[in-house]
């Protein structure tokens, strides 16, 4: 009976793939001006309708459209893999935390209309927050939630240097826990598809997360260590102690080369700025494989929402890039396709 929990979600699968846009629509996409590549967008939506037709608010309406079909999936499921997918649905939640310490500490109360929409069943939306001003008065709201010892003994860091990065990296290392505990429970098939497609996809943020703590803040080994733990076993623990140990960035990147973690084209030269940039195309590939998986096997669903996701990246890129009056070929090493 494994499989057949997920046949069912085949059917939606199928009816959102029309919302992907291809290689071509994406550079046809390019050459429109920004009200033309509204409604372009607009077309493509399946479950959330654009009335206003402002940056901010295409922007919300194309994120939300992420959250919905996940949504719509665990709807769909019963039992350990459902269980599973609802503790997947918390990284929204998380996404929403991290987005009002954003706003409170950049003075951008806009960035609040950018929140998912979760209906009644969190406190963590824009009509809950907008009277919070400071990081001592989101602390105060956070008391009594699972966040709010996270937050306690992150915020001093937060305030001292005027950044989210601790308590981003330490709502993701929770996220990371809570998610490895449900999988635990799960039949080794569905492991196999999650470790492949879901938990490299987590882990690519939290090894950038580990880059940034290594290069940006200079952070030693052992504090790296300490700040973003191996969890969810995409790196050995051998592996992951080598790639703290290389000297420079350029050599950090080749490791996860030759580890074929990210992915970047022959003969190119390696950037350090582009860490996501390589793992997103990493994705990718591990996705447009999944795809070709057959319709009893959850590596389907895994992958159609990867591409999903990319897909929302690329359609926030292009609306940004029109916005901001970036060219086509500028525009072109922001989107992965």
């Amino acid at each position: 009976m494994l499989g057949f929990k997920y046949v069912s979600i085949y059917p939606k699968i199928m009816a959102w793939r029309s919302s992907i846009l291809k290689e071509e629509e994406i550079r046809e996409a390019m050459e429109l001006d920004l009200k033309s590549l509204i409604d372009f967008i607009k077309g493509k939506l399946k479950k959330v309708s654009i009335t206003n037709e402002d940056i901010i608010s295409v922007e919300r309406a194309i994120r939300q459209e992420e959250f919905l079909f996940l949504k719509s999936v665990e709807n769909f499921l019963y039992g350990n893999s459902k269980k599973f997918f609802k503790s997947w649905l918390k990284a929204y939640e998380i996404e929403n935390i991290k987005l009002i310490l954003k706003s409170i500490i950049l003075e951008k109360k806009e960035f609040l209309e950018l929140l998912f929409n979760f209906g009644g069943t969190s406190k963590f939306q824009v009509e809950f927050v907008r009277e919070i001003n400071t990081i001592d008065e989101f602390l105060d709201f956070l008391s009594g939630t699972e966040y709010y010892k996270i937050a306690r003994d992150t915020f001093p860091r937060v305030k001292e240097s005027k950044a989210t990065f601790f308590f981003d990296v330490a709502l993701d290392n929770y996220f990371a826990f809570t998610l490895k505990r449900f999988y635990d429970s799960l039949f080794f098939t569905e492991k196999k598809s999650i470790k492949e497609l879901l938990f490299y996809f987590i882990e690519s943020k939290r090894i950038v997360s580990l880059y940034r703590a290594r290069f940006y803040f200079n952070f030693s080994k052992n504090e790296c260590m300490v700040l973003v733990p191996e969890i969810l076993g995409i790196l050995s623990q051998s592996r992951y102690e080598k790639l703290l140990d290389v000297p420079t960035e350029e050599e950090f990147l080749k490791l996860l080369s030759e580890w074929r973690l990210i992915s970047i084209d022959a003969n190119t030269e390696i950037l350090e700025s582009s860490i996501e940039y390589y793992f997103l195309k990493e994705l990718l590939k591990r996705a447009k494989r999944g795809m070709k998986s057959g319709f009893f096997n959850l590596s389907l669903t895994l992958s159609f929402f990867i591409l999903h996701y990319l897909n929302i990246k690329n359609w926030i890129a292009l609306l940004e890039a029109k916005k901001e009056g970036i060219s086509v070929e500028d525009t072109l090493k922001f989107l992965v396709f």
